[in-house]
């Protein structure tokens, strides 16, 4: 997180995969005759632009969620905060989102 080339290096590489992943599972549940299909992106708005006819979103404050980076992950308070910092703020998520 403290290094952004690195990130937006690492963000090229499984940004995409991800992507291609995601469409080869809608593929698949739409040739199986699939009827809707969720999709659980913790990035969406950061990685892809939305394709589909309806996004939620849901978001917990700042404060708790380093709290759970702290304990999940081990990380510090610096480091829990900028994750927090390097995603999109979720009033612009809230925004985007259509529920």
């Amino acid at each position: 997180m403290g290094d952004q080339a690195a990130l937006d290096a690492l963000n090229q590489i499984v940004h995409p995969a991800g992507a291609r992943r995601r469409d080869e599972l809608l593929r698949a549940a739409t040739e199986g005759g699939d009827l809707l299909v969720v999709n659980d992106i913790p990035l969406l708005f950061e990685a892809l632009d939305p394709p589909s006819s309806m996004s939620w979103s849901w978001w917990t404050p700042a404060g708790l969620r380093r709290t759970r980076l702290r304990a999940m992950r081990g990380l510090s308070n610096d480091e829990a905060d900028r994750m927090i910092a390097a995603q999109m703020p979720a009033e612009r998520k809230r925004r985007r989102a259509t529920s």
